[in-house]
């Protein structure tokens, strides 16, 4: 924990929508933060941003009002990588998902630091090809964040190959001690651990929908208002765990294995969009939206959300 405490300036490298959150939620916690964007609109963009998010935690009560200036002024923004990166201790990047431009970035921070833990938010892609040609790798870690960031507490750890332990374990303390769920990912995959589920379950969503089963507003109401909501205060094995009863998980599938095989045998199982797929998604949220845009239907889900986290006492 000791080294924890040498972690007082972090770097946000890219200030879209992930990267302001969380340049959001470390000014919040009291630790200075350099954001850094190619230019000058990109980062009066984010500072809009990042001034929304920290009202936000004003009026929900998490911030003061008082401390509103003092907080913002945590956050300083610039142009120049080396400004940003080159006395910090942990180095948050969210920029493009792409291998090349994030390679390129992780040389030149290379230049400039050495030392600092290297996070990446990727959504998807491999730490071990983000950091193949770095000199500096074993500093190298995945750290995605689910958005947005500021508020959802759940933060995916993935090791690249040559990432080492102390890394993992110091990025894992850390997380956990501005409070943050991190979770330990074993092993390298596309997608990690939380997008994978989440697609998965996608994928059965749009099938239904396209087969005429129910319409896409019915089926994000199923998921909401049944085992979404289960979700949000236990896992899907716990849940099914106590859906056991005294026999637990094992009586469960006693109980329902073969039905539960016979649903999984009629399942989607295909692997590209299917043609109108998108069409049909788009109409379907425009007409799930009851005439809101995403602005408001922003408003909606962060209300939600605190809610669930203050419940949770993540909050």
């Amino acid at each position: 924990m000791d080294t924890l405490k040498k972690i007082t300036e972090i770097a946000c490298i890219g200030g879209g929508v992930i990267g302001a959150s969380w340049a959001s939620y470390f000014a919040a916690k009291g630790i200075a933060v350099n954001l850094q964007d190619i230019s000058n609109k990109f980062l009066e963009q984010a500072k809009t941003e990042i001034d929304k998010n920290l009202k936000f935690f004003v009026d929900i009560n998490v911030l003061q009002k008082s401390e509103l200036d003092t907080i913002a002024g945590l956050v300083h923004y610039t142009t120049d990588l080396r400004e940003a990166v080159e006395n910090v201790q942990l180095i948050q990047e969210s920029i493009v998902e792409d291998y090349g431009i994030k390679q390129q970035l992780i040389k030149e921070i290379d230049t400039y630091n050495q030392t600092a833990l290297l996070c990446s938010s990727t959504s998807g892609l491999l730490m071990t090809k983000i950091a193949e040609h770095s000199e500096f790798a074993s500093r190298c870690i995945t750290a995605h964040p689910f958005n947005p960031p500021h508020l959802i507490p759940l933060v995916e750890l993935v090791k690249g190959k040559k990432t080492s332990k102390e890394t993992v374990d110091l990025a894992y303390d850390f997380y956990k001690s501005i409070g943050k769920e991190p979770v330990r990912i074993n092993k390298e995959i596309p997608g990690h651990l939380a997008n994978r589920l989440q697609v998965a379950l996608w994928r059965e969503t749009i099938d239904l929908v396209m087969n005429g089963v129910c319409s896409l507003e019915d089926v994000d109401t199923a998921c909401q208002y049944g085992p979404g909501l289960r979700w949000g205060i236990m896992g899907p094995n716990m849940i099914l765990n106590l859906g056991g009863g005294e026999g637990g998980i094992a009586r469960l599938i006693e109980h329902l294995g073969p039905a539960i095989e016979s649903w999984w045998a009629d399942e989607a199982d295909w692997k590209k969009f299917p043609e109108g797929s998108t069409e049909v998604l788009v109409e379907g949220c425009k007409k799930a939206m009851h005439g809101k845009d995403i602005q408001e239907m922003e408003k909606v889900r962060d209300q939600r959300l605190i809610g669930l986290l203050k419940i949770l006492g993540k909050m």
